[in-house]
């Protein structure tokens, strides 16, 4: 029995609509699978602002901190870094530069000079304004005072740096403590 050409070319029709489907299918899941999902910030255009203050010597000191990302692949992100400390003379830089994945995890960015290797890691919860209560890995690094970078454990990105440093003046020691924290950001996973 001959098949109508309406029937062959509703078949044909049919066919190309489910192999155009399974390749739409298998492009999603290739992108899909491709993208590190345990960085939820992964995204061009993600930032995150920091804040901190605190006094040295009865002389203020601000520090302010802009992270974005520019552009990423599998295993690296190109971010964009300006930071600025205000006390008695201001001090602002800016530096663009890749960074492994799997280093963003430590703190390993580069905000300030130097290669560090973690003195110290450990577990601990951080209250953070407008974000609460957040499980983080602290990566500590001592070169010249310690420095302290707690890394949210549900993203992966740095909420809070944290500097102590001390040093002899006028015959007496003074401890610089600051604090930086994140104070806004639009990576969903860390707005409160």
């Amino acid at each position: 029995m001959n098949e109508s050409p309406v029937g062959r070319s509703s078949r044909k029709t049919l066919i190309i609509i489910i192999i155009a489907i399974i390749g739409v299918t298998a492009v999603l899941t290739y992108w899909f699978l491709s993208m590190p999902s345990r960085y939820p910030w992964l995204f061009k255009g993600a930032y995150a602002d920091y804040q901190g203050e605190t006094v040295a010597l009865f002389i203020p000191v601000k520090a302010k901190i802009h992270m974005e990302v520019l552009d990423f692949n599998k295993t690296h992100v190109q971010l964009f870094i300006h930071t600025k400390i205000e006390s008695i003379i201001t001090n602002e830089t800016d530096k663009i530069g890749w960074v492994k994945l799997e280093d963003m995890e430590k703190g390993k960015i580069p905000l300030w000079e130097g290669d560090y290797s973690p003195s110290r890691t450990y577990e601990e919860q951080l209250y953070i304004e407008n974000i609460g209560l957040r499980d983080c890995t602290v990566y500590e690094y001592t070169n010249n005072g310690t420095i302290r970078y707690y890394i949210d454990k549900e993203t992966a990105w740095i909420i809070s740096i944290r500097i102590i440093s001390t040093g002899t003046s006028f015959n007496s020691t003074m401890t610089l403590n600051l604090n930086i924290d994140l104070t806004k950001t639009n990576i969903p996973q860390l707005k409160g």
